[in-house]
């Protein structure tokens, strides 16, 4: 299995995230801003709680998530993705 954080790509094929613009080189995956935490806290929180229905639904391993990202409260999450979207940063 590929070393990282695995992402299954086609059926049977794991690849480390940083490894995806091999497979996917005219999609634009641009690193996260280490300044921003926007929304970033929303999908680390997602992660954190969903991450043994992903792992099952995907027939895949649960990652390692940070202890950090599970103290992410539901609040914080839903914070951060509306002040990304209000701030409009996404739109």
């Amino acid at each position: 299995m590929a070393q990282g954080n695995p992402v299954k790509s086609k059926p049977g094929m794991s690849v480390a995230g940083r490894d995806l613009h091999s497979l996917y080189p005219d999609r634009s995956i641009s690193p996260e801003d280490p300044n921003s935490q926007m929304p970033s806290v929303y999908w680390r929180y997602v992660l954190a709680r969903f991450n043994e229905r992903f792992a099952k639904e995907y027939e895949q391993e649960p990652a390692e998530v940070p202890e950090e990202w599970e103290k992410i409260t539901k609040e914080e999450a839903l914070y951060s993705l509306r002040k990304g979207f209000l701030s409009g940063q996404y739109k």
